[in-house]
């Protein structure tokens, strides 16, 4: 997955990028690879806190890795 976020503000910021649905209740679901440190709020979600800068964008990237 890739993610893209932009801000056209004046000032950074930070954004809490949140991903559900990734386990559909089996929890089998892995992050393999990620750009960005994320945290795991539950089983089935993730949330990353993605600093944006001031007028620019950030990209956050994530390799799931599943046995499904």
């Amino acid at each position: 997955m890739r993610y893209t976020l932009t801000n056209a503000r004046p000032q950074a910021v930070t954004v809490d990028l949140s991903q559900a649905g990734l386990d559909w209740g089996w929890e089998d679901t892995r992050i393999a690879e990620e750009s960005l440190k994320s945290e795991r709020f539950s089983s089935d979600g993730i949330i990353w806190h993605v600093p944006v800068p001031a007028n620019g964008e950030a990209t956050v990237t994530a390799t799931f890795d599943t046995r499904y």
